[in-house]
């Protein structure tokens, strides 16, 4: 009876040994592989469902557990192969697939000033604005913060901006100064009093801001510009 029962363990253990691994169309499976199939004419089917959406968990049956590859007949879907991660189908894509893919390619392409609505308008190179009023940006502390951060006063400092400025101011004139207050600039005038600066014999209509090579050039509707180093404003 002993000897009975000892080949009979003995002969359970062959079998488990036998079926570690599992080789189709091979009798010696590879030893990294649980499963290795071999055929020189024929391939493997996977096995073929209609998932509902991206986040479908009720087609398979059983639940789903991350690594599970299927292959999608669901054409509004996308039909192909997919793999369930993290709590949704990824689709395994090709490179024919992605050159189906719509690029992502758009860039900002001019920043504007439209004064009659005193807006600040930025287009991008599909021709789509964003428009945000000048009274919003500068009553947002965040953005005048971030401004002081990215050394945008160096704009200000430049010559060609002072020059501007002087050209404008008419007779004998002290410090031109920005009015935070008022928003607008000021300087002291040949009797010593505070005054705007005049800028209706300036041509500012829809100044635009475009970078140029390595400069940020600004531009009025008489052409005139003012090319500002973006290393400056940005070191």
């Amino acid at each position: 009876m002993k000897k009975r029962l000892l080949s009979v363990v003995f002969l359970m253990g062959i079998i488990a040994t036998g079926y570690s691994q599992v080789g189709i169309g091979t009798q010696m499976p590879n030893e990294s592989s649980q499963l290795e199939i071999v055929a020189s004419n024929k391939g493997i089917l996977i096995p073929r469902v209609s998932l509902i959406s991206t986040v479908d968990q009720t087609t398979i049956s059983a639940g789903n557990i991350n690594s599970l590859l299927v292959f999608n007949t669901n054409a509004v879907l996308g039909a192909g192969y997919y793999y369930w991660m993290d709590g949704k189908w990824l689709r395994i894509v090709n490179v024919e697939d992605m050159a189906s893919m719509p690029t992502q390619n758009t860039v900002n392409v001019r920043l504007s000033v439209d004064q009659l609505d005193s807006k600040l308008v930025l287009e991008d190179s599909e021709g789509n604005k964003v428009q945000v009023l000048l009274s919003e940006i500068f009553n947002n502390q965040e953005f005048v913060t971030a401004i002081t951060n990215t050394h945008l006063d160096q704009i200000f400092n430049n010559q060609n901006v002072i020059n501007k400025i002087i050209n404008n101011l008419s007779g004998t004139y002290g410090n031109v100064v920005y009015n935070s207050t008022t928003n607008k600039f000021q300087y002291y005038n040949e009797t010593g009093v505070l005054t705007d600066v005049d800028w209706s014999s300036l041509n500012t209509t829809n100044q635009s801001f475009a970078v140029v090579g390595s400069n940020l050039v600004i531009t009025d509707t008489a052409g005139d510009t003012v090319a500002v180093a973006l290393k400056a404003i940005f070191d």
